[in-house]
């Protein structure tokens, strides 16, 4: 027997009454053993609970499921920068790992800026402007769209504005991209400048399940919706913002277009209405919520407008303008501004003509001269069309040999002494609107097809109201020209699998073949299994 002394420890009686006495030598054998036998309980209950609910690699995955997918994210589909046609969420019920029994994953998507007012968004659509159907694009996360196990393939169905969209498409731990095209109808627009709409996004996730078996998570998500541009609309000399109510009616009819109407200084200096013109647009952008305009601009204006957009003449254009389009505007000078400034070698009826035009009008500003053919050659020089980002467009004005009135004269006598008007002349140097000549307005500029518009009221003024009808016709298609996000996911992404994470990243490449038909209905069978291809397959 062991020298050693036995001690003994009164427990408490056990259930049949027996108390457990312990000896010094063997007091760790007895908890060392009770503890392996509740571990090997333990992984028993979850290894059951694993090949009951889970599919067995999910189970290492769920642990870590957070950290493996930042390993991934940012360089398998990482999120576009947003856009005054890219709205991004990427906060907002993105980025968790949802099960069935976490209820539906809802995404915001909120739309800020102003598409137009509902008539004007409708006239849109019509007119091809923003398309009958648009894109939701996200990145979904481990989509068991096909499986093994004995569980029902993973359904993730989604639901835009609680309206059935289609089905998540993937592969088991790896990032898919998705895209369901969206009814335009669907989408909630702000209906006021300045005001937010709000589209949702829900996904219903493994619906095929009556116990959670599959899980999933969003990265982010993008609603890319098409849409032409604002309109600009920039008036000229010796004018205001009035002059363009015509113009605007008939831009909203013909296009639905929006526009909004500045006023600058209508006999100022084409560099302080270039600055102007950069304040109206910083303003006029940011309650619009877009980052370009197209300018459309009547005489001087189109020469404030060229001012502003070059870089050799303005630097601090913000490149916020996508293109010009002009009417009538004097881009090689007007020789009827060269009059007011020297007409002592006309005879002595027609100098006193002239001065009670220039006194009645109070003419002589740094504006009138910048209208001159002396200082538009200089001008053009430096402005010249390759330092601009914006292109240039005119159509110009011609009236026939008959009187006319303009700025409350009889304006016949005085085209004829400034750019010697004749309507019947070969030269088209001698037709113009009595201000302007068709030579300048086309210097410079590209002149439309249709270019120049004649007949009585195509005189310098009458043109924007009397024939804002056929100069909208004439810019129908840059008026509706779609700007288109930037962003194309089908063109540069592919998947990464998380365990391939760490390895050199595979090269890029383009596919297209595989993306969704934006034109193909969806039938909400939700009995139907949707064979959706994702686009970097």
């Amino acid at each position: 027997m062991s020298m050693r002394v036995c001690e003994q420890w009164q427990s408490p009686k056990s259930a049949s009454g027996v108390r457990f006495s312990w000896s010094a030598g063997g007091s760790r054998r007895l908890p060392r053993a009770l503890l392996a036998l509740l571990l090997l309980l333990l992984l028993f209950v979850l290894e059951h609970r694993c090949s009951a609910n889970l599919q067995p690699c999910d189970f290492l995955e769920i642990q870590a499921g957070t950290w493996q997918r930042s390993l991934t994210r940012a360089s398998t589909f990482p999120p576009p920068a947003p856009d005054d046609v890219t709205f991004l969420q990427d906060s907002i019920g993105v980025d968790v790992i949802h099960y069935s029994y976490d209820g539906p994953i809802n995404i915001p998507i909120v739309v800020n800026r102003y598409f137009g007012d509902p008539e004007e968004r409708a006239r849109q659509i019509e007119t091809g402007g923003i398309p009958r159907t648009v894109r939701l694009i996200m990145p979904a996360w481990d989509i068991d769209y096909t499986t093994t196990t004995q569980h029902q393939p993973e359904r993730d169905q989604v639901y835009f504005n609680d309206q059935f969209v289609g089905t998540l498409y993937g592969s088991n731990g790896a990032w898919k991209m998705n895209i369901f095209p969206i009814p335009i109808e669907l989408v909630n627009f702000p209906d006021t400048l300045g005001d937010n709409a709000t589209s949702w996004v829900r996904i219903e996730v493994d619906v095929s399940n009556p116990k959670p078996v599959w899980k999933t998570a969003i990265d982010w998500t993008v609603l890319a919706i098409p849409a032409p541009r604002p309109v600009m609309l920039v008036h000229g000399w010796m004018s205001d913002s009035s002059t363009w109510r015509n113009m605007q009616n008939s831009i909203r009819i013909n296009t639905g277009v929006p526009t909004v109407a500045i006023d600058l200084d209508p006999v100022g200096a084409v560099f302080d209405n270039a600055y102007s013109l950069q304040y109206e647009l910083e303003e006029w952008r940011q309650r619009f919520a877009v980052q370009e305009f197209n300018i459309m601009a009547h005489s001087k204006g189109g020469l404030d407008s060229r001012c502003y957009t070059n870089s050799n003449t303005h630097s601090e254009y913000a490149y916020d303008v996508h293109q010009i389009l002009q009417i009538a505007t004097p881009n090689a000078g007007s020789r009827m501004a060269d009059l007011l400034y020297d007409y002592h070698h006309l005879t002595l009826g027609q100098q006193l003509f002239l001065s009670m035009f220039i006194s009645a009008n109070e003419l002589i500003k740094m504006g009138t001269w910048h209208i001159t053919t002396e200082f538009t050659r200089e001008f053009n020089r430096r402005c010249s069309q390759g330092r601009s980002r914006a292109s240039l467009s005119v159509v110009s004005g011609r009236v026939p040999n008959r009187p006319f009135w303009l700025f409350n004269f009889p304006f016949l006598d005085i085209a004829e002494l400034a750019y010697g008007h004749d309507d019947d002349s070969a030269d088209p140097r001698h037709w113009g609107d009595g201000v302007v000549s068709v030579a300048s307005a086309h210097t410079i500029a590209s002149p439309r097809s249709a270019s120049p518009l004649r007949g009585t009221d195509c005189d310098h003024l009458d043109i924007i109201a009397e024939q804002a009808s056929k100069i909208v016709k004439i810019y129908h298609d840059d008026l509706i020209e779609q700007k288109k996000p930037t962003y194309q996911p089908e063109n540069y992404h592919q998947p990464i699998d998380y365990r391939s994470a760490a390895a050199d990243p595979q090269p890029l490449r383009q596919m297209s073949a595989a993306v969704r038909n934006a034109n193909t209905p969806f039938a909400p069978d939700l009995s139907t299994d949707y064979p959706w291809k994702d686009v970097c397959t």
